[in-house]
């Protein structure tokens, strides 16, 4: 903040907005700063940044219907709560083959020295909250098959 405030000239407001978008990363911040400082508009800057996040979630095939959405809806899940996930429970969620692919895209972010799992960036956990619909709630098709298998149950 002190950053955007002190040193770029940007009011509160607007440098609250920003910290919120892209974090703490010096040059995430200087970049975003640099565009609303040319008079580029927030929700220009925003929406690019959210198109670029949107998009490592494509190659890592985390949007809904792709491959891996429901184990990265836990994953999220659980780094929501706690920030930060051991790479066992994140391995318990999606198999093997695909903890490469997934880490790849740069959705995730492993640290070896503490052998955990983190959000990549504050731009991913910012498009998880702008979609939260997507990532954090059940699907609805879902509790339908669960109801239709109770149902089964009771009746068999």
């Amino acid at each position: 903040m002190k950053y955007l405030t002190e040193k770029r000239k940007i009011n509160e407001v607007d440098a609250k907005n920003i910290y919120e978008l892209v974090g703490g990363r010096i040059i995430d911040l200087k970049t975003v700063a640099d565009d609303f400082l040319a008079k580029q508009p927030f929700e220009v800057i925003e929406q690019q940044i959210l198109t670029e996040v949107k998009k490592k979630f494509d190659s890592a095939k985390l949007l809904q219907y792709q491959t891996h959405h429901e184990a990265e809806k836990d994953v999220i899940r659980a780094l929501l709560n706690s920030k930060e996930i051991d790479t066992d429970l994140f391995r318990k969620y999606f198999k093997d083959e695909s903890v490469s692919e997934v880490l790849e895209a740069n959705v995730f972010a492993y640290h070896p020295s503490r052998d955990t799992v983190t959000f990549q960036s504050q731009s991913v956990r910012y498009f998880i909250q702008k979609n939260s619909s997507i990532f954090t709630k059940e699907n609805p098709l879902n509790k339908t098959a669960i109801y239709i298998f109770r149902k089964n149950i009771k009746s068999a």
